[in-house]
């Protein structure tokens, strides 16, 4: 399958997870990107048509085009950056990624944007569209495609367990309305003397040097590091973040607030992670301090999952396969 993925280079932004489904894809089929930051990238090309000759030598030779960074989620009646995405015979793709506010916040705008680009499938981050959508025009053009992480930048490193508690999530100083529960954790957990308790400020959002502190690499060992690492979904969309699979992968038990369809996504609490409110934080982290033997278990059981299901190279066979379904 030749993979057209026209996207924005993102191997320096903070979030890995966008480059790294890109990663999967490149490696396993022929995929290749087209955008600012990527080698072939020429400012002056204003046609999908040009796109495809310059990456794939013809239209034709393109099986699936993958859209990324080629309209503004708040100006959607502006269409597409490029032109005659008709004229390109294959199976056109559109990443979904914050989905309330690309798409919920202006839904009708957002359904006739998917049906006027002839959109195919809509490759979504995260579990709610499947619940949330169902009825609409555009629900069976849901794909999911997960969060996914590198595993040459997150994987488990051997650090010392030098802490016992890891928390370097955004929105822990102050409570926010998307993750207030995160503020409510940092509180408990700060409270706990007794508790060698690993915090910091979030680097911030946008393209960092690869250097950083707590950027990539950085940010995986620093994970390692803790015996425990928390994170949250938010309280009001329930959703399975990147640092869900990050941390799993960076060798340190999850503890996080239970996600929407969290069957579905393999994670059972007590066996691969630990499912935390405000009210039973405190007890757990007593608990599982207390009972290294299974806190190691869950540990080791969540970087399985991670590797089985939500590497970069599971995640871009997970998308060939279910693209391969929709065409029987």
């Amino acid at each position: 399958m030749n993979i057209l993925i026209e996207a924005h280079n993102d191997e320096l932004y903070f979030a890995k997870t966008h480059e790294s489904y890109r990663t999967g894809l490149r490696r396993l089929f022929n995929a290749k990107c087209y955008g600012v930051g990527y080698p072939d990238y020429d400012e002056s090309i204003t046609s999908f048509v040009d796109i495809a000759e310059k990456t794939w030598g013809a239209v034709d030779n393109v099986d699936l085009i993958i859209l990324a960074d080629c309209w503004n989620p708040r100006e959607l009646e502006k269409g597409l950056r490029y032109d005659d995405l008709s004229k390109l015979n294959c199976i056109k793709a559109i990443m979904l990624c914050d989905y309330w506010s690309e798409a919920e916040s202006q839904f009708d705008k957002y359904e006739q944007f998917i049906e006027e680009n002839g959109i195919d499938y809509i490759l979504s981050f995260f579990r709610g569209p499947f619940f949330r959508w169902k009825g609409s025009k555009v629900y069976n053009k849901l794909i999911w495609f997960p969060p996914s992480f590198d595993p040459q930048i997150f994987n488990d490193w051997k650090k010392c367990k030098s802490h016992d508690v890891g928390n370097l999530n955004a929105g822990i100083f102050e409570k926010g309305d998307f993750y207030p529960e995160r503020y409510e954790f940092h509180r408990i957990i700060s409270d706990m003397k007794d508790v060698n308790y690993f915090y910091a400020k979030h680097p911030g959002y946008g393209y960092h040097s690869p250097d950083d502190y707590l950027i990539g690499k950085s940010f995986s060992e620093a994970i390692n590091s803790c015996k425990i690492f928390i994170t949250s979904g938010g309280n009001n969309y329930g959703n399975m973040g990147p640092k869900y699979v990050e941390t799993m992968a960076s060798g340190s038990c999850l503890f996080a607030t239970e996600p929407l369809d969290s069957e579905f996504l393999g994670l059972e609490d007590g066996v691969n992670y630990v499912c935390i409110n405000a009210d039973n934080l405190r007890d757990k982290v007593e608990y599982y301090l207390c009972h290294e033997e299974e806190r190691l278990k869950i540990s080791a059981n969540g970087y399985e999952l991670a590797m089985k299901r939500y590497c970069s190279y599971a995640v871009a066979w997970l998308l060939y396969e279910e693209i391969l379904k929709r065409l029987k």
